[in-house]
């Protein structure tokens, strides 16, 4: 299973496109509501969808766990979307 170490990248969605997608009021000057949404709502949305797909949709740094290398010296990452593997360690 991967863990996160950490956000390398902003988050793909913004307060901008909830605004839009959902209909609100763009001159709303409600900075609760802002924050709710940026700092929750958000957030949750993309954990609910990187959780079902299995794909991360935010740019991180993750760390993946093999027990083993398989003999066959093929083996997948548990997080999709992957763009990039830094190092494999053994042991």
């Amino acid at each position: 299973m991967s863990v996160l170490l950490a956000h390398t990248g902003p988050e793909p969605l913004t307060y901008e496109d909830v605004v839009i997608q959902c209909h609100l009021d763009p001159d709303d000057e409600d900075t609760a509501e802002r924050d709710l949404i940026e700092r929750i709502i958000i957030p949750a949305a993309r954990g609910l969808v990187e959780r079902t797909t299995g794909a991360a949709i935010r740019k991180g740094r993750y760390r993946d766990h093999l027990p083993v290398i398989p003999a066959s010296n093929v083996f997948a990452i548990t997080t999709g979307q992957a763009y990039e593997l830094e190092s494999i360690v053994l042991g």
